[in-house]
């Protein structure tokens, strides 16, 4: 690339903001090739799965304010789940302006500090330069640099005891991600029901179906009807 070119890495973010095509985002600016396509190089690939949940998360930012976007997905270990959360993460930092929050959600610290929170800073490496200036990771944290206090992503644990985490969150959009879900006690999101009830507000549940009980078994039961689900092998 000659000196001032601009990358085309930071013109596909400017598109993928302006449209809100979250897709767009994990293909034009981290480099996700599609499923199926030439890959000698060994270039980071999307799943088929993954593909339909972008799609389906696109669907609930780009409704964020006049509908209530919920998405809940089951699957099994080692299907990519923390690599597409880290894709909506960044995404929504990157793209949803300077007074956006998400909270991520788990019932132990361990959760998060061993899984998702390294594979975001994983990702970040991936951002064009000028991108990845803007964003800053850090312990339990990921911001903005240019609303730190408006604009990040903070880990929180929730158990039945301390079902706060969501309390205090106030933003214009806000992304809630319940991590491994089926830990996650349902007193958590009564708690919440506030930040979650807000126009704006999107969730997003990932885990093991390890549970027959709780608010992440209802997502694909009893309360299927308000959550857009997903099954994967």
């Amino acid at each position: 690339m000659l000196d001032g070119d601009i990358d085309p890495r930071e013109i596909a973010w400017g598109q993928a903001a302006k449209s809100g095509d979250v897709l767009l985002f994990a293909t034009g600016v981290l480099g996700f090739l599609p499923p199926g396509a030439p890959n000698p190089d060994n270039a980071p690939q999307l799943e088929g799965w993954q593909v339909i949940a972008l799609k389906k998360f696109r669907k609930a930012w780009r409704e964020r304010f006049t509908a209530k976007g919920r998405l809940s997905i089951r699957s099994g270990h080692g299907v990519g789940k923390t690599c597409f959360l880290s894709i909506v993460v960044l995404f929504v930092l990157l793209c949803g302006g300077p007074d956006t929050k998400v909270p991520v959600v788990a019932n132990s610290q361990d959760q998060l500090r061993d899984g998702l929170w390294p594979e975001i800073a994983k990702w970040i490496g991936h951002l064009p330069p000028a991108l990845k200036a803007e964003i800053e990771w850090q312990k339990e944290r990921v911001v903005m640099r240019c609303a730190p206090e408006e604009a990040f992503a903070v880990a929180r644990t929730a158990t039945k005891h301390r079902p706060e985490a969501l309390q205090g969150i106030h933003a214009k959009t806000i992304l809630a991600i319940f991590e491994e879900a089926s830990g996650i006690p349902e007193e958590t999101i009564e708690a919440g029901a506030g930040t979650l009830s807000t126009p704006g507000a999107i969730a997003v549940a990932v885990g093991n179906p390890t549970r027959a009980t709780g608010f992440f078994h209802k997502t694909h039961t009893t309360m299927r009807s308000m959550w857009d689900t997903m099954v994967v092998n």
